[in-house]
């Protein structure tokens, strides 16, 4: 009878070896509750074990791996951006998005850029700037002509003229804003008369060139803040739209960052250039350009993306900038009235 086969020396199963970050860095014990670790992570307080004190030298070399990378992905994000409406979203919705910038970080990204630029282009700045230049540069030097304080003194104030062609400084101007809540009762219609009319008092006392940078520049402000509320509600108008789609809201989301971060870097590189040259043929394809660009890249990205026919697409193009300005244009009365009683 022959003998069974001996089975075969069987070695003791080896756990497996833990990675660098499975390994506490910090000791022992967690540094903020004291239980014992073995894991990258306390399992009574779920505090990393990982110590966050790095030297200098690496906390550089962290920053600038990040910008270089943030660089990279710009490059790479502006591309399709550009040359192929729509395509950016597609890519999104299929899933490729390591390799391009977040939506909402390129729509803030975008955003500031077009606002720091909008700011210091518009001659109302550009004029605060230029004057504050020259009225440092007239204190440092000497006129031989100009009286002397004696002069000054001995001159009779009854035949002292004004100087024509100085411009006069302090003078006041009537404001005059219409809300349409005059004659309200309620409570907020009394309250933003209130208001209102605590701001006309008040602009009333500043110079006119003055008074207009102030309530620009807080136009601006609000407006920069008030776009991110616009980019929900445009999300929802293209949801209604292709409710039969598969998309979801946040595909419908990453559409309005993207075509609205494309508008601003486009009206940015505009703005540039309008002011480097300078001629009618700039201002009319300057004007041509802002009106006609936006409408036909919208129009290519909706049939990019939404993968509809021509004549469809160019209906539901119409509904959509029709729910877009109609809703635009009494946001944009709320805006510029929150700016004035806010500058």
């Amino acid at each position: 009878m022959s003998e069974a086969p001996e089975p075969m020396p069987t070695e003791p199963l080896k756990e497996p070896a833990q990675s660098s970050e499975d390994l506490p860095v910090q000791g022992d014990t967690c540094l903020n509750c004291e239980h014992p670790v073995e894991a990258a992570f306390c399992p009574q307080c779920g505090q990393s074990t990982r110590d966050l004190r790095i030297s200098f030298k690496s906390l550089a070399h962290d920053f600038m791996g990040d910008v270089f990378t943030f660089d990279s992905k710009l490059f790479r994000t502006l591309k399709p951006l550009f040359i192929k409406p729509g395509a950016l979203t597609e890519s999104f919705m299929l899933g490729h998005r390591v390799r391009f910038v977040p939506p909402l970080r390129l729509f803030i990204f975008s955003s500031l850029i077009f606002f720091v630029t909008i700011h210091y282009s518009m001659p109302i700045n550009r004029d605060i700037v230029i004057k504050t230049d020259a009225e440092t540069t007239e204190q440092g030097v000497d006129d031989p002509n100009k009286p002397t304080d004696q002069a000054t003194d001995n001159q009779d104030p009854d035949t002292e003229q004004p100087n024509p062609a100085s411009p006069a400084k302090n003078k006041k101007h009537k404001f005059n804003v219409d809300t349409g809540l005059e004659g309200n009762d309620t409570f907020l219609g009394r309250k933003i008369n209130e208001l209102v009319k605590r701001q006309e008092a008040r602009f009333e006392h500043l110079d006119e060139d003055e008074a207009a940078r102030l309530f620009v520049n807080q136009l601006f402000r609000v407006l920069s803040k008030a776009l991110l509320l616009i980019m929900p509600l445009f999300a929802l108008f293209l949801k209604l739209l292709y409710i039969r789609r598969d998309p979801f809201y946040l595909d419908h989301l990453i559409f309005a960052f993207h075509y609205h971060a494309f508008l601003f870097v486009f009206i940015t590189c505009v703005i540039i250039f309008n002011l480097i040259f300078d001629g009618t043929w700039v201002v009319v394809s300057t004007v041509l350009s802002c009106i006609f660009v936006p409408q036909v890249y919208m129009y290519l990205s909706l049939k990019r993306v939404y993968q509809q026919g021509w004549i469809r697409t160019l209906v539901k193009y119409f509904l959509l900038m029709t729910c877009y300005f109609g809703t635009m244009i009494p946001f944009a009365s709320i805006i510029a009235l929150l700016a004035f009683l806010t500058a």
